[in-house]
């Protein structure tokens, strides 16, 4: 298993937005779902989703399932 940071490009009330996950995968693909996933229980869109790093380290303990390790705040983006 690796672990990836997938860069979201999301939506919700206030704007758009980017947001990082950090997710442990099989694959860069299921890597890609399973972020779009996370973001979907959030309750946003996910309007781009793009793998920013590959080959992180891997956490201490169980690394039987892939998972969303963390993600990070919504940074907004200024539209003009």
């Amino acid at each position: 298993m690796d672990v990836f940071d997938v860069l979201l490009t999301g939506a919700d009330e206030k704007g758009r937005f980017t947001a990082l996950y950090r997710v442990m995968s099989f694959s860069e693909d299921s890597a890609l779902t399973l972020a779009r996933a996370s973001a979907a229980l959030a309750d946003y869109a996910v309007l781009e989703a793009t793998i920013q790093a590959k080959d992180l380290v891997l956490p201490d303990g169980s690394i039987d399932f892939p998972r969303v390790l963390s993600h990070g705040d919504r940074e907004y983006v200024v539209l003009n």
